[in-house]
C-alpha cells in the first residue's frame, strides 16, 4: 500500500467513518441460562462446580444473540468460548466470570495461523461479531505458555485474528497472566472501555499485524506490560500473524503515573518466514492522543533476547510514517529502577518518514541529571546488556546496538515542560552514536557502531 500524508484531523475523521459503519449489537439476545440443563459439574478447588462454557457455547451455535444475566455467585469455564461470525455476546456488568484452565478463554471461529505464511482479512474472515459486558478472570493462567497451538497457547485471554468488524466494550479483566486483549489480521474494529482492575500481568491491548481501521479508546487501570502495543512484527513465539498496522486511533488511554508498565509501544520490522519469503510490516497512518501517565513510547527495534531466541529477529528495523502523538502528559519512571536502557519520552530506533508531536506536557524538567537526564526524544540504536547468570557467555542484547535507522522528519508543536514552552533543541532531541565499549564485559553495556539520523527536525 502506498504511503500517504494526511494531517491528524483529517486521517482521524476517515478512521471514524470506518468505524461507524461497523454491525450494530443484536438487540435481541437469548438467556444462556436456558441451558444451563446441558452443563456438567467438575471439580475445581475443592468444589463441585458448573461448566457454565457449555452453555453459552451451545446458546451461541444456536442463535445470533447470547445474553449472560446478572449471577452473584461467580460462573465457571473449563472450556474456550468460540463465538461465530455475526454473534453477540452481551454479560452483565457485574457477573463474574472465572476460566479454570490455562489458554484462550474465548476467540473467534476461524483463527489463521500466519506464522508460515502471509495473511489478510479476507473471504474466510469471521465478520460483525462483538462481545461486551462483564469481569472476566483467569487465574489459572501462567506466563508466556506461549508454544502450544493457538487454541490452547496463544497470549490473548480474549482473542480476535482473522476478522473483519469486531466490537470489544465495557469488559474488565482480572487475574490473568495473558494479554488481556490480542486482536490481529483485523480489518475495522471497536475496543472501548477496558479496564484492567487487577492482577493483569502482561500486555493490555495487543494489536499484531495486519490490522487496519480500528479504534482503542478509554483504556485504564494496572498492565505488567504495555498497556496498549501495535505490534507489526514480533518474536515468533506465541505470535500468530504479521504485518502492517496503519489507520489506527488510541485514545483516552489513562495510566498510573509511576508505574513501570505505563508505556507503550510501536513494533515495525521485517518478517522473514521459515521459506525466506518476507513480508514487511510498518506501521503508519496512527493517531494517540488524550493519554496521561504513561512515561515511554518505544517505537525502537528490538531482537527476540531470550536464551531460545537469539536467532529470532526482524531483517533490519521496520518502518514507521505518519504518526501523530497529541494531548498528552508525559510523567516520571526513574532510570536506575527501569528494566533496560532509557533517554528519552520517545525512543525511536526504526526508519521512518514523519513523526508529528503535539501539545505534550513534560511534567519532569529535561536534561537534569536528578531525573535521569533524560531528553523529550532520542533517535538511534541503544545497547543495553541482560544478564542471565554472572558467566558473561550468557549475557544477551537486548537491542541491535550495529543498526543504523533514520526519520525524515519529527516536528513538535507546542511542548511544555512542567507547564512552560519549551523550544531548546538541546533538551527536546538526542540523536544517538554509538561507540563500542572496550572494556566489555568488565563494564556493560557492550555498545556498538550503529547511529541514527534525522533529516528536518522541526520545532514550533
Amino acid at each position: 500500500m502506498p504511503l500517504k500524508d494526511y494531517d491528524a484531523d483529517f486521517l482521524e475523521k476517515r478512521i471514524r467513518e470506518r468505524i461507524d459503519r461497523l454491525a450494530e449489537p443484536h438487540a435481541d439476545c437469548i438467556n444462556a441460562d436456558e441451558y444451563l440443563p446441558y452443563c456438567d459439574t467438575y471439580e475445581y478447588c475443592g468444589e463441585t462446580v458448573k461448566d457454565y462454557s457449555i452453555a453459552v457455547q451451545k446458546a451461541l451455535n444456536e442463535h445470533p444473540g447470547v445474553e449472560i444475566p446478572y449471577h452473584s455467585e461467580p460462573l465457571y469455564f473449563r472450556h474456550c468460548i468460540k463465538i461465530n461470525s455475526g454473534n453477540t455476546l452481551r454479560v452483565h456488568p457485574e457477573t463474574r466470570m472465572i476460566f479454570t484452565r490455562d489458554g484462550v478463554m474465548l476467540r473467534n471461529r476461524n483463527v489463521l495461523d500466519g506464522r508460515f505464511r502471509e495473511v489478510s482479512p479476507g473471504d474466510s474472515s469471521d465478520r460483525d461479531i462483538s462481545v461486551t459486558g462483564g469481569i472476566w478472570e483467569a487465574p489459572e493462567s501462567v506466563i508466556i505458555n506461549c508454544r502450544e497451538t493457538f487454541d490452547g497457547g496463544s497470549d490473548g485471554l480474549f482473542l480476535f485474528s482473522n476478522v473483519i468488524g469486531c466490537r470489544f466494550e465495557h469488559v474488565t479483566i482480572r487475574h490473568s497472566r495473558r494479554m488481556g486483549l490480542m486482536i490481529g489480521n483485523c480489518s475495522g474494529f471497536l475496543i472501548n472501555d477496558i479496564c484492567f482492575a487487577e492482577d493483569q500481568n502482561r500486555d493490555g491491548i495487543h494489536v499484531e499485524g495486519p490490522a487496519s481501521w480500528g479504534v482503542i479508546r478509554d483504556i485504564r487501570g494496572l498492565t505488567g506490560d504495555d498497556i496498549v502495543a501495535l505490534n507489526a512484527w514480533n518474536w515468533k513465539a506465541g505470535r500468530l500473524t504479521f504485518g502492517g498496522i496503519h489507520d489506527i486511533i488510541v485514545e483516552k488511554i489513562n495510566c498510573l503515573p509511576g508505574h513501570l508498565w505505563s508505556e507503550m509501544r510501536l513494533l515495525p520490522g521485517n518478517y522473514v518466514f521459515p521459506d525466506g519469503s518476507m513480508t514487511e510490516c510498518p506501521v503508519f497512518n496512527t493517531v494517540f492522543q488524550d493519554i496521561t501517565g504513561v512515561h515511554t513510547f518505544k517505537l525502537y527495534y528490538q531482537p527476540d533476547w531470550t536464551p531460545d531466541g537469539k536467532n529470532d529477529k526482524s531483517f533490519g528495523p521496520g518502518l514507521i510514517h505518519n504518526l501523530f502523538f497529541r494531548r498528552i502528559r508525559m510523567d516520571y519512571y526513574p532510570a536506575n529502577t527501569y528494566y533496560t536502557a532509557k533517554n528519552a519520552c520517545f525512543e525511536i530506533h526504526a526508519n521512518g518518514g514523519e513523526i508529528h508531536l503535539s501539545d505534550i506536557d513534560v511534567s519532569y524538567p529535561l536534561a537534569d541529571l536528578a531525573y535521569s537526564d533524560y531528553r523529550f526524544v532520542a533517535v538511534g540504536p541503544n545497547s543495553a546488556t541482560w544478564k542471565y547468570s554472572d558467566n558473561p557467555e550468557d549475557w544477551v542484547e537486548f537491542f541491535d546496538p550495529d543498526r543504523d535507522c533514520h526519520i525524515d522528519g519529527v516536528t513538535m508543536t507546542n511542548i511544555t515542560v512542567q507547564g512552560e514552552r519549551c523550544n531548546d533543541p538541546d533538551l527536546l532531541i538526542l540523536i544517538r552514536k554509538l561507540t563500542v565499549n572496550p572494556d566489555y564485559p568488565r563494564k556493560t553495556p557492550a555498545g556498538g557502531t550503529g547511529r541514527g539520523t534525522v533529516r528536518n527536525i522541526k520545532i514550533i
